[in-house]
């Protein structure tokens, strides 16, 4: 079910990449996508605390991050910081994948969730500050 699943949104996030370069970049579709992923893990294990959701999908959190990393950042954030801020979400996820591999306590597995939330948080608020 778990590689269903990856193939599954490892095909979501090839299409989205394709089309992407075919349209204008108003939007950040990569971003959308890592919402997406994101969220929902973030979401679930914020509501009743459980992390299994996430621990079975921390692969899929992290392959968002690195689609997201390599795309380009539309004009319209503050490249600099949002390129800074995309490094360190993809070490972020990268860790937070490999500690869920390594059977991590859920408190620590939490603390890097809560600490990739809060760098997605900053990219938005960087964003923001642009458009000013």
């Amino acid at each position: 079910m778990k590689k269903i699943s990856l193939l599954l949104f490892a095909f979501t996030m090839f299409m989205s990449a394709s089309f992407a370069q075919s349209r204008k970049m108003t939007e950040w579709s990569e971003m959308n996508d890592f919402h997406k992923v994101f969220d929902q893990m973030y979401q679930y294990s914020k509501g009743d605390g459980r992390l299994c959701l996430l621990k079975e999908n921390s692969m899929m959190i992290y392959s968002a991050s690195k689609m997201l990393h390599e795309s380009q950042i539309p004009a319209n954030y503050a490249v600099k910081e949002t390129r800074e801020n995309l490094d360190y979400l993809l070490s972020k996820c990268a860790e937070l994948d490999g500690q869920v591999s390594g059977r991590a306590s859920n408190s620590k597995i939490k603390a890097i969730l809560e600490e990739a939330k809060e760098l997605v948080r900053k990219i938005e608020v960087d964003n923001n500050k642009s458009k000013k």
